[in-house]
């Protein structure tokens, strides 16, 4: 949508788009209109009689040919879908990096892409330096001795279970695991990598 007003009704710009309802962002839209800047808010228009939603709002000058700010432009969009896939998407992320068992994904070339908390933990990973790791870098010998043909097969297209004992990247203990890895496809149907 687009709605303009008069540099006159200025006062009233905020109160058509914030309703009154949010003074800290009226507040600041209607210093943007007095500066004459852009600037853009995102709000949740939450009325009883009506599903909750999400919008997007822009607020820009418009001048005339000798460069005065004669009128302002709302520019509004409906962004509920995406707030509800970014928040599906956190939930996501907090129930990976909070799981127990190791989650973590390579891409074709044996590197890591993601690891979640305890895989990181228990190898030493921090992670900011997760992602472009070579796999074999970070287990010892033996174990990426076992795992090459793993990830060979994964990478083939086949899911793989299949069980090793390997060290932390300190050495101070051995761990048993049961795996899993599976190819990851993308929309062409190619493998692009294991998790």
């Amino acid at each position: 949508e687009l709605a303009q007003n008069d540099l006159e009704d200025r006062s009233d710009l905020t109160a058509l788009f914030c309703d009154g309802k949010d003074s800290e962002m009226a507040a600041t839209v209607q210093r943007a209109v007095e500066e004459g800047e852009s600037v853009t808010i995102e709000r949740c228009d939450n009325h009883d009689d009506r599903p909750e939603f999400w919008t997007k709002e822009t607020f820009a000058p418009i001048t005339d040919t000798e460069g005065t700010i004669s009128e302002f432009a709302g520019f509004h969009r409906d962004i509920t879908e995406d707030k509800e896939k970014r928040e599906r998407l956190r939930q996501y992320k907090s129930a990976v990096e909070a799981s127990p068992t190791w989650i973590f994904c390579i891409d074709s070339s044996e590197r890591l892409i993601f690891a979640n908390e305890d895989f990181r933990q228990f190898y030493g990973l921090d992670s900011g330096r997760v992602r472009g790791t070579q796999i074999d870098s970070i287990v010892e010998k033996s174990t990426a001795e076992k795992i090459e043909p793993v990830i060979k097969q994964a990478l083939d297209g086949e899911s793989v279970v299949f069980e090793l004992e390997t060290e932390a990247a300190t050495g101070e203990r051995r761990r048993f695991v049961r795996a899993v890895l599976s190819p990851l496809w993308d929309d062409d149907g190619a493998v692009t990598g294991v998790v």
